[in-house]
């Protein structure tokens, strides 16, 4: 990997005083999986390196000024409105663009995650499928250079798992983001992961291969 691709680099940086250091590179256009053995809470790295909080030590370096988009496991629906109001929220708020660009972004949004069904629908009346995938429509509605997910599958069953995963991977090559995700299943990161940033509880891995990543950790792969 060149580091004219490089989009943040990461050297010593740790969330806390107790926490292990991370130190690694993240690529533009690149899906990573962050994955930990039992303890280490991941998301708080993710929340570091989507500047939502400061470095306890270390740096973070970053490329270009990044549009970040994020969703954690707090984030919901608003229960009073539909889906496609759901949807066009954070644009208007932020007032990204015209009302004309932000209906035809959401309409294609909606298409695209095949979500028209929910477009008149209260959250209360969807699917915790399609409630995730709304909640990822609605931060794509933001044109992010980077998007990061918490534990995007919790909740779902296996079918929802897999129409899920579809839609991750298909955003890579059709938007061309980074997207960061903690906690994805094994099968998931084989399928999708081009780095995986692994903690054993006491250090990081990085690897850009899969065969490496099992290789070298047997504990995720013995009942």
């Amino acid at each position: 990997m060149s580091k004219s691709s490089t989009l943040i680099q990461i050297n010593e940086a740790v969330p806390s005083e107790s926490y292990p250091v991370l130190n690694c590179s993240i690529q533009m256009a690149s899906f990573v999986c962050f994955k930990t053995y039992q303890r280490v809470g991941l998301n708080v790295y993710l929340q570091m390196l989507a500047k939502q909080i400061a470095p306890f030590s270390g740096t973070i370096d970053y490329a270009k000024p990044l549009s970040i988009a994020y969703i954690d496991e707090e984030i919901q629906l608003i229960s009073t409105l539909s889906g496609l109001d759901n949807l066009k929220l954070a644009a208007k708020y932020h007032q990204l663009e015209t009302m004309k660009c932000i209906d035809k972004r959401a309409e294609q949004l909606l298409k695209q995650f095949n979500c028209q069904r929910v477009a008149n629908k209260l959250p209360a009346f969807m699917s915790n499928l399609e409630k995730r995938l709304l909640l990822i429509a609605r931060a794509l509605m933001l044109n992010p250079d980077v998007l990061f997910i918490e534990k995007p599958f919790q909740g779902l069953n296996r079918y929802e798992h897999n129409i899920l995963g579809d839609h991750l991977i298909s955003l890579l090559s059709e938007l061309k983001i980074t997207i960061i995700c903690s906690d994805t299943t094994l099968g998931f990161t084989k399928k999708a992961a081009q780095q995986i940033i692994y903690c054993d509880d006491k250090v990081f891995y990085d690897y850009n291969q899969w065969e490496h990543f099992k290789k070298n950790h047997n504990e995720l792969f013995t009942a």
